[in-house]
């Protein structure tokens, strides 16, 4: 045990005590860092580098706030004397990229394998596989560059939501 404490004071801490016949271990003052690294060293640099994140993090907000609240004032302005402002671009939330629109729910966009995979069961009185659906997905006019789309069709189903397994490979709206 005391030497594991030994090792761990040595390589963690960078001290170690003296032992007969050893050398002390170097301390970070005896590496030649500057007496302002020294709490760094020993662990504040966590909390120091965070309130420099959140200050930096709180300045960006005020300027944000700022230039909307200018915008605003442009936007009024004009319209006063006659003018059309366009609209001012919505927040964004932190998870969405630039130019993705909000989901509008779970149908899927105009033409995706999801709209056609919907279709196609909800237009069959019975259960179908995977390949059924696949096959009559392609007939009703989906384009796709799949090199399989049973598979593609196969990864799908589970995640459609109204859509049941009723059956080994079959499945049912």
């Amino acid at each position: 045990m005391a030497a594991h404490l030994a090792r761990h004071q040595s390589t963690t801490h960078g001290t170690r005590t003296k032992k007969a016949g050893r050398p002390a271990g170097r301390g970070a003052a005896s590496r030649g860092w500057p007496a302002g690294r020294l709490s760094y060293a020993e662990g504040n640099g966590a909390a120091q580098l965070r309130q420099a994140m959140q200050n930096y993090y709180d300045e960006l907000n005020a300027r944000r706030d700022a230039i909307e609240h200018e915008i605003t004032n442009i936007a009024t302005a004009m319209q006063s004397i006659g003018g059309t402002a366009a609209a001012a671009p919505a927040r964004r939330g932190p998870g969405r990229p630039p130019g993705r629109p909000a989901a509008a729910g779970r149908g899927g966009r105009a033409g995706s394998l999801r709209e056609y995979v919907v279709g196609v069961l909800k237009s069959s009185p019975e259960p179908m596989s995977p390949r059924d659906i696949a096959g009559a997905v392609q007939k009703s006019g989906y384009k796709t560059k799949a090199k399989d789309l049973t598979k593609a069709v196969s990864n799908l189903l589970p995640h459609l939501s109204g859509i049941k397994k009723v059956g080994f490979g079959k499945y049912k709206m």
